[in-house]
């Protein structure tokens, strides 16, 4: 037997008492907190970072900005390109046939952007919203572009490829348009 009782031993669990009693004392802390006291200790303590920041780099001697000697460097800015005329035309372009709804407005988009470039844009997206087109020419572009690229069987819109290749197929004229669409469909799986 052993020699103490069972009041002497330490327990292992926590009593529900004792839980709730730490709760509450846990809450009562945070309710006594002032609100937004972090936000505001962060900007005071930024303001105090720079502060001892410009005391170290002047050796100790505080410098304000009417003290500043003209050889001190200014602070660096982000240097934003302005886009040219060209690289915007063809943003507008661009967003004009991902943005186009209809064969009508596929082939209008799609010959502005050709007039503008000699070919169209590598873009997954692009490339299968030109095959929506009236226009042979602009499927075939657009067949061009998707023979070229190995990651057609792994896109999301492969099933939607695919159906637009199929019609492609039946409507095409030419015989080098059913080619690249046969490549193209190969390529699809």
């Amino acid at each position: 037997m052993s020699s103490y009782r069972d009041n002497d031993r330490p327990r292992e669990k926590k009593s529900w008492r004792e839980i709730d009693k730490q709760r509450d004392s846990s809450q009562r802390r945070d309710r006594d907190r002032p609100a937004g006291g972090l936000q505001q200790n962060t900007t005071a303590y930024e303001k105090y970072k720079k502060d001892l920041e410009k005391l170290w780099s002047n050796g100790g001697k505080m410098i304000t900005s009417a003290d500043a000697p003209a050889s001190m460097p200014e602070p660096l800015r982000a240097v934003v390109k302005k886009p040219s005329e060209e690289q915007q035309k063809e943003r507008e372009v661009r967003e004009a046939l991902r943005k186009a709804a209809g064969p009508a407005e596929v082939k209008k988009a799609v010959e502005e952007y050709l007039a503008l470039k000699t070919a169209l844009p590598n873009d997954l997206e692009l490339l299968s919203k030109a095959m929506s087109s009236p226009v042979e020419a602009h499927q075939v572009a657009a067949l061009r572009g998707l023979a070229e690229r190995e990651d057609l069987a792994q896109s999301a819109s492969a099933r939607l490829l695919k159906t637009r290749v199929q019609t492609v197929l039946l409507t095409a004229s030419d015989e080098e348009t059913r080619t690249l669409a046969a490549t193209v469909k190969g390529k699809l799986g």
